[in-house]
């Protein structure tokens, strides 16, 4: 499995144009911030006198949270390639069980997506320092480091399952050109989650990687927070955090922290176990 798993990052980090592909979704985040979502999110901030900070730093555990599932997908591409080029059937005829073939391809697109995740927090540090804020202090950092860790695991499990279902590259494509836009919204990042239908907002609350972001912005976000959220009523703070998705509210739970950090885990747990039951079954196809 380690070789495997070796194989598949230097093939990934060879191909120049894979990788830059894979951080798309991200950077089309950024431009659409930039151009268009920052003005209006800060409009309708006006009670706040620190408002640029607080939405840049939102927009920014947004991007990162994105890339954890873009990058995871971008690295799953050779799985596709394998299974067109014939490669696939020679790992199943060799000594690796199901579960070494299918942990093969997820750990290296969890370091993949780990290492670019990482990349674009650098970016989104620089980004938010020459906006005027602050670097994040080091147990931030490691905070966000461990939400990182979580979230691309999680994300490693769920594009290696989706994209087991297919075997041809122009599928993938047009896969991967459907989920980039869609864990954008899914994450609340294009639309605030407090300001969709009640039934959208459900569904954004049962998207695992959205729990990754509430994570991520409940970190990146506190110190902005707490200086602009110190002069208003306690009533707007609350609404302030459910409208853009730093906490959530399920059924009767309240948010909290174990809650996210748990149904990324099992999500990771489960997916990965559906993997190795549907390689199973198309290995005995072969």
């Amino acid at each position: 499995m380690n070789v495997l798993l070796i194989r598949n990052c230097k093939i990934f980090f060879r191909n120049k144009k894979g990788v830059f592909s894979s951080l798309i979704a991200a950077l089309v985040v950024i431009v659409l911030y930039v151009f268009f979502l920052g003005d209006n999110m800060k409009k309708s901030l006006v009670e706040l006198e620190n408002a640029d900070h607080i939405i840049d730093a939102w927009i920014m555990s947004g991007f990162i949270s994105v890339a954890s599932m873009t990058t995871t997908l971008g690295a799953m591409g050779l799985m596709i390639r394998d299974k067109e080029n014939g490669c696939i059937k020679d790992f199943f005829c060799s000594p690796l069980k199901e579960w070494q073939i299918a942990g093969g391809y997820v750990l290296s697109s969890y370091i993949v997506g780990v290492l670019m995740s990482i990349f674009t927090l650098i970016a989104a540090e620089i980004y938010i320092v020459c906006r005027g804020g602050e670097l994040l202090d080091l147990l931030s950092m490691a905070m966000v480091l461990g939400v990182i860790l979580l979230t691309v695991l999680a994300s490693s499990a769920m594009m290696y399952l989706l994209i087991s279902l297919f075997s041809h590259s122009d599928t993938y494509s047009t896969v991967s050109s459907v989920i980039a836009p869609l864990s954008g919204f899914l994450t609340g990042i294009y639309i605030p989650v407090g300001t969709l239908p009640e039934g959208l907002q459900t569904v954004v609350k049962c998207f695992p990687i959205s729990h990754g972001a509430a994570l991520m912005r409940q970190v990146m976000m506190k110190e902005p927070m707490d200086a602009g959220l110190s002069k208003v009523s306690g009533e707007f703070a609350v609404d302030f955090k459910e409208t853009l998705g730093i906490t959530m509210t399920l059924g009767s739970h309240q948010d909290n922290v174990w809650i996210h950090i748990g149904i990324l885990l099992i999500t990771a747990v489960i997916f990965f176990g559906l993997s190795v039951l549907i390689l199973k079954y198309k290995k005995r196809e072969q």
